[in-house]
């Protein structure tokens, strides 16, 4: 028999503050290692966090899994320990940053995780604006609000979009945007934000995240799972979201470059 538990999916990229639960059906039996990082190059950090889904007997419980020897490797052979600032929580500064693949080599509980994702140059938000809406649907009346960037051409890339209120991260499956240039290659494209609206009047700071196939097919399959309003939809539910780290252990890692907008709705 199959019990439902909740794994706590951690999607922020400093200190992973803002946390989505989400369900997930394991054999109660079963416990499995999640390793969660991300290197971000506009802070030049890597944050990793390892933890273990818990027992069924407590469904609430994550536990946080020290004792990690961690190591980032880059294409050149440049090598970078990440130390347990606590308790699972690993971080290392980058001082040598470029746009190439990166490994993260993962030795904790007697076994090793690897896991690669490369670095792409981020993409300008040309602008930020808001359209007034008719109430129509589910949708309020309001503003709608666009993102604007030009799509490199002949380049395969995929984003995902993330936005904050009053520096508040909005973390609700609605507000979940994952999506690919399939068909709209090489364009200057207007992109909603989310399908909702906002009141004239509402500060906001807007970001255009740009990463790599493996760090897609992550975010583009929790997506699915949490329902999120504009993730990329079609096909089957998979149980897991999809990992790129080797040895079965669940999680990702990605290496994010992003533009940032600060906007006001008016």
């Amino acid at each position: 028999m199959n019990r439902a538990l909740y794994l706590i999916l951690l999607l922020s990229s400093v200190f992973f503050a803002c946390e989505s639960v989400i369900e997930i059906d394991l054999d109660e039996s079963e416990t499995r290692l999640v390793i969660e990082g991300i290197l971000s190059e506009d802070d030049q950090q890597l944050t990793v966090m390892i933890t273990e889904t818990a027992s069924y007997f407590d469904p609430a419980e994550v536990i946080r899994v020290g004792g990690a020897e961690i190591e980032l490797v880059d294409q050149q052979g440049n090598r970078w320990a990440v130390e347990e600032k606590e308790q699972g929580v690993y971080m290392v500064k980058v001082d040598q940053l470029d746009y190439q693949m990166y490994e993260l080599v993962v030795n904790v509980q007697g076994q090793e995780y690897r896991a690669k994702s490369e670095l792409l140059p981020a993409i300008p938000i040309a602008e930020v604006y808001g359209e007034y809406q008719e109430g129509f649907g589910p949708i309020e009346a309001g503003y709608l609000i666009y993102v604007r960037y030009q799509d490199p051409a002949e380049v395969e890339n995929r984003y995902r979009i993330r936005y904050y209120i009053d520096e508040e991260l909005q973390n609700a499956s609605d507000d979940f945007v994952v999506f690919n240039d399939d068909r709209n290659d090489g364009q200057l494209v207007n992109m909603t934000m989310v399908r909702k609206t906002f009141e004239e009047g509402v500060k906001m700071k807007v970001e255009l995240i740009h990463f790599d196939a493996p760090s897609y097919a992550y975010f583009s399959t929790l997506g699915n799972i949490i329902g999120g309003g504009m993730g990329p939809g079609g096909g089957a539910t998979p149980a897991n979201p999809t990992s790129n780290w080797s040895n079965e252990a669940m999680g990702y890692f990605s290496a994010q470059s992003r533009d940032v907008v600060n906007f006001t709705v008016k």
